[in-house]
């Protein structure tokens, strides 16, 4: 008996078996992630070695590692098809300080370009840029079997708000004064704007049948080419003060890999019928009330079917008989409970599909596929 009633579920289900609940749902899917980065301006701004900075003060080395959180809000259909937006946050930075009872060389912009060293006791340099993004994003599930899904996807980033931050500066200790005065301060606030693209691939693990876990892989090429200050564009300069010739752009990067976590939250919006109807029903079907309930318990279903076949009315009470035994089943904590939760998950799956194309089948189809739920349904 459990091998037909394993073989009549796959005859149904065929290539309809999901992990998630829905075909169709309203997906949020918050994420938290690093990136192995490479920004070159600033990099050269801490390492440059001409001047010979990374000589003298410990710690000056390239800027690798961005932190970035942010959610995917959109709409899933067909299983497998997802569409919304994203909105991101990135940032990254460096810290880095010398101090020593003896004086040792530094170069610092308030020298104008000059390649001689000055001294110091107490030597800072102190970045940080970060980006707000926003943009439509598009995922499609390449895989969805048992509690697996595999996902990829592209996301364009437009970058409205991208703010840079630097400050260098030195003086006799970390209390002297001067270190946050001129010339021994030198300080950039800038921003600005930037696109980008993410290319993304994800495995989650559905805990339940609306939340799961994934693990997340991509990679996101997004820069901001130009930063003005004040109205003024913010030209790349060396430590000592140096500029190019001609003068280029300071930019900053978010570019590289970036790996991570994030949740899956789907929440349902498979309709069993119109506004009407779903104003009629009552409080505890909404609530798949785990009390028993009379209809339930009559699997015979005796109600002859019409010369059009069964109705689409008939096969929406059906799935909510198949909702009520899979709330049941899933209450209970035996590997048999769970078995017949996961079977009438993907009977509802299956019956949720059929709903949709009701109207293709032939009567003769439509008594079949009936009778085959129930056959399911009642054991």
């Amino acid at each position: 008996m459990k091998k037909t009633v394993l073989l009549v579920l796959v005859a149904l289900s065929c290539s309809l078996a999901h992990a998630r609940g829905t075909s169709q749902a309203v997906v949020i899917n918050p994420y938290f992630s690093l990136g192995y980065i490479n920004p070159t301006d600033i990099n050269d701004k801490i390492t440059y070695d001409t001047v010979g900075i990374q000589n003298f003060i410990d710690g000056a080395s390239t800027i690798h590692w961005a932190k970035n959180l942010g959610a995917f809000m959109g709409y899933r259909f067909g299983h497998r098809f997802n569409v919304g937006l994203l909105f991101d946050y990135a940032t990254a930075g460096k810290f880095i300080s010398q101090e020593s009872d003896t004086a040792f060389p530094i170069y610092h912009p308030s020298q104008n370009g000059s390649t001689t060293p000055i001294t110091a006791n107490y030597y800072e340099f102190n970045t940080s840029y970060n980006a707000f993004s926003i943009g439509p994003a598009f995922y499609y599930t390449l895989y969805s079997r048992g509690k697996l899904t595999i996902d990829t996807g592209v996301g364009i980033l437009y970058a409205m708000k991208v703010r840079y931050a630097e400050d260098i500066t030195y003086g006799d200790s970390a209390d002297d004064p001067a270190l946050n005065t001129s010339p021994n301060l030198h300080q950039v606030i800038a921003s600005g704007t930037g696109f980008g693209f993410n290319l993304m691939v994800s495995t989650s693990y559905y805990l339940t049948n609306y939340m799961g876990l994934g693990l997340d892989l991509s990679y996101r090429y997004l820069k901001c080419g130009s930063l003005k200050e004040n109205g003024t564009t913010v030209p790349f300069e060396y430590p000592n003060g140096a500029l190019d010739n001609p003068p280029t752009n300071m930019s900053v990067s978010f570019s590289g890999i970036y790996f991570g976590l994030s949740l899956k939250f789907d929440i349902n919006i498979d309709g069993s019928g119109d506004a009407k109807e779903a104003a009629a029903e009552t409080t505890t079907d909404n609530k798949w009330s785990t009390e028993p309930q009379p209809e339930e318990m009559n699997t015979s279903w005796d109600t002859p079917a019409t010369a059009a076949g069964p109705t689409i009315d008939e096969l929406r009470d059906i799935k909510k008989q198949i909702q009520r035994k899979w709330n049941d089943a899933q209450e209970g904590k035996t590997p048999e409970a769970q078995k017949r939760a996961e079977r009438y998950r993907k009977l509802y799956d299956i019956s949720s599909k059929l709903e949709k194309d009701w109207s293709q089948f032939t009567p003769e189809s439509r008594a079949e596929k009936i009778e085959k739920i129930k056959t399911i349904l009642s054991r």
